[in-house]
């Protein structure tokens, strides 16, 4: 068994932070990481996430599951092996750690929205809705959380009103976000509204 050294590792997250999954593969995945100590977490998490990236998500899985047997890993890499659930088509496993990740209440934003948008990708938005609906009530200032309930909304076959009063809860709190401004042009416009849809299309600044 080789063990991964401090420079080693150190160069794999180089990689990781410049985006260079192959990198990372080709400095870990040589070593026999996943027969490790409880101290050696971290290379095999690290390797699970390169496989991801470079859409190799059994052997990911699989890394993330052995990665997992040696203690808890960090809830980035739970919330990307629910991913590699959901590609395998493993529904109900995405699902069940998606829910328990979201039900802790431990996750910051950035990472509840993306355990929303997990559940959105396996045909649960009411889900997605609610965990958006949670991260409100834990800090109201967070507007993808009500942009992306506005669209989750739309997905669960509510009235588009009710999508609509979000996005613009959306654009009140980041009024710059050219993407939430698309967003409620496309629904004004469901919505019949082509003249008021017309007015905020008008605001666009071209590059």
């Amino acid at each position: 068994m080789k063990n991964i050294s401090p420079e080693t590792l150190d160069l794999a997250w180089q990689a990781h932070a410049s985006s260079d999954p192959d990198r990372v593969i080709e400095l870990l995945a040589a070593k026999d990481i996943l027969a490790q100590s409880h101290g050696d977490i971290e290379p095999a998490v690290l390797l699970g996430l390169a496989l991801h990236d470079r859409g190799r998500v059994i052997e990911a899985a699989d890394a993330f599951e052995k990665a997992s047997l040696l203690g808890p890993i960090p809830d980035e890499a739970r919330i990307t092996l629910a991913s590699c659930y959901a590609q395998l088509r493993r529904i109900d496993l995405a699902r069940d750690l998606y829910l328990e990740l979201a039900l802790s209440r431990r996750l910051d934003p950035d990472l509840m929205l993306k355990v929303a948008g997990g559940l959105s990708a396996i045909d649960s938005p009411q889900l997605a809705m609610k965990v958006c609906e949670w991260i409100t009530e834990q800090d109201e200032s967070v507007a993808q959380a009500y942009y992306d309930m506005g669209i989750y909304s739309a997905n669960c076959g509510h009235a588009l009103y009710i999508s609509e009063a979000l996005m613009r809860r959306a654009i009140a709190l980041d009024s710059g976000n050219f993407h939430y401004r698309v967003g409620l042009v496309s629904l004004l416009i469901q919505l019949q509204c082509e003249g008021e849809a017309l007015d905020i299309a008008r605001t666009f600044e071209v590059a």
